[in-house]
């Protein structure tokens, strides 16, 4: 009887399956997948995380690299690995768009988990290259990444030297203008003569 039990409550165990798509317990087993409200949630959750995956897929050919910190502290939710992720990448002065979300992408952990997630959800399988990166697409993107971050650096480079330019400008004006008032006030300091050799001269 014991073991009759033992046996009765281990397959009752089994029967019990938690999806976190539905968030919920069910004993359908991998019938589940294909009820209707599991296929609802799933096309909801899909296409939820494909509308940052496409806005990072544009930049893929054509990098937007942000002169500054952009979104400070953005994060995201990749479903296929359960997991909070970056959103970009960025050292607090420059940040490159979605950078985070598309090494993510590329990684191998990631490929593993959303083939798994694609297999246990019962998901599109002509979707899945959507949600996936390979490593020879990322590494045209840190190239393409490498030539914006040199024109950057021109451009602050040129933004600085016109900054120097300008304060040059504005120090050489404050001096004129510090002489001219110093003439009207002192005229004779334009001669360089003191005032007593002045006063020396008139008594001869």
């Amino acid at each position: 009887k014991k073991m009759a039990v033992k046996q009765n409550n281990s397959k009752s165990s089994l029967e019990f399956l938690y999806c976190k798509v539905c968030k919920r317990n069910h004993s359908d087993q991998r019938k589940h997948i294909f009820s209707k409200q599991h296929k609802d949630r799933l096309n909801t959750i899909l296409e939820k995380f494909s509308m940052k995956i496409h806005e990072a897929r544009r930049l893929l050919h054509k990098p937007s690299v942000i002169d500054g910190e952009f979104e400070p502290g953005a994060t995201m939710w990749c479903y296929c690995c359960d997991a909070e992720i970056d959103k970009h990448v960025t050292d607090r002065f420059t940040t490159i768009k979605y950078g985070g979300l598309l090494e993510h992408m590329a990684c191998d952990n990631h490929h593993k988990r959303t083939r798994h997630f694609w297999w246990q959800n019962g998901a599109d399988k002509s979707l899945l290259q959507t949600y996936i990166l390979y490593q020879a697409e990322l590494d045209r993107f840190k190239n393409l990444v490498s030539e914006c971050l040199d024109k950057l650096d021109e451009k602050r480079e040129q933004r600085t030297k016109l900054i120097a330019d300008e304060i040059i400008k504005s120090e050489n004006l404050y001096q004129k203008v510090a002489r001219e008032v110093c003439d009207i006030r002192y005229p004779h300091k334009q001669l360089h003569i003191c005032p007593h050799l002045i006063l020396n001269k008139q008594m001869y």
